[in-house]
């Protein structure tokens, strides 16, 4: 898909074209071939838009006041510092006057479920604790770090964090694998005295009840009253049963492959079922399975509320949903 067209500049009788594409380009490769095959045209070079956004990283640390003077120096480190440090000795409360810890959220992964791509790693997921962080700062006015985990095990997580919880205000956690995220986030909140979000969980179900909400007056149902069913019961789809059972949705359907995750649903008050009779049975259907192209359009049936969040590749694109 063409989004741009620009032309940068022309030059004896040549006019040199920015040319923006929305495209995958493992599939379409052979494009810049055809483009140099044409008569009139050469194909000179391309970039990639995402990556140039991506390069170098997207956050930075800034002071918070200019040091522009040597007394402003001599205050804000040594020697001026070391009065700040020996009043919090005496009285820790201070901290959260002469600190930055009220407005600095940790953001901490490791990796095992970052958004539809699996466990890639908490490397691998660096770039989207960065966006986390970037976001915090643009919106909120919030500090965040993020902080990566070589670590799965749910007890070892949890003394790693509690090991640094003293620097942060709040605790993020972000694309842990289910069911070890409920583990490490039940913990961490009766271990902490401060906020603890699994976003996966909880981002996502707010989110999803959100446009749920509008959804069903849109399409004039009333959402306690309709049927739900959520394809794919990890973090973020046990989230959202969580939260439409408290909202007061009387009949959630759950699908996944893992019998545990079942289980737990109907804890909550859900119903166990498949993806098939989900897509028979429910008025609304939400999946989080991260799996592309899991849904077929001959299963969905007219008026159905179809919410595909798998990303960066859906369940179903919505041209296909609306055929």
């Amino acid at each position: 898909t063409i989004q741009h067209l620009t032309a940068i500049r022309r030059v004896e009788g040549k006019t040199l074209w920015e040319i923006t594409l929305e495209m995958d380009e493992q599939a379409d490769r052979s494009l810049y071939t055809r483009i140099d095959q044409l008569p009139n045209a050469r194909f000179i070079g391309k970039s990639d838009r995402v990556f140039n956004r991506h390069r170098g990283g997207k956050i930075r640390t800034v002071a918070s006041l200019p040091i522009n003077t040597l007394q402003t120096l001599r205050d804000i480190y040594t020697p001026g510092v070391a009065r700040v440090c020996l009043a919090i000795q005496q009285d820790p409360q201070l901290a959260h006057e002469y600190t930055s810890i009220d407005s600095t959220v940790a953001v901490i992964t490791n990796g095992t479920a970052v958004l539809g791509l699996g466990n890639i790693g908490p490397l691998a997921g660096l770039p989207v604790m960065e966006g986390k962080a970037a976001l915090f700062a643009d919106l909120v006015g919030l500090s965040a770090v993020p902080i990566l985990l070589e670590q799965t095990q749910p007890e070892k997580v949890v003394e790693l964090i509690c090991g640094i919880h003293l620097s942060f205000g709040a605790i993020q956690l972000e694309d842990f694998a289910a069911p070890e995220c409920f583990a490490i986030e039940s913990r961490l909140r009766e271990r902490l005295a401060k906020p603890v979000l699994h976003d996966d969980q909880h981002g996502t179900a707010v989110v999803a009840l959100a446009a749920l909400i509008n959804a069903a007056r849109r399409a004039r149902r009333s959402l306690p009253e309709s049927t739900v069913g959520q394809i794919g019961l990890g973090a973020a789809g046990t989230g959202i049963v969580r939260l439409l059972r408290a909202y007061g949705v009387n009949r959630v359907l759950g699908a996944d492959r893992n019998p545990q995750a079942l289980a737990r649903i109907k804890t909550l008050g859900a119903e166990a079922s498949t993806p098939e009779s989900i897509m028979r049975d429910a008025d609304i259907v939400v999946a989080t399975t991260g799996v592309k192209g899991l849904i077929r359009p001959e299963w969905i049936r007219p008026g159905q509320v179809i919410l595909a969040l798998s990303n960066p590749d859906p369940e179903i694109e919505p041209n296909l949903a609306r055929e």
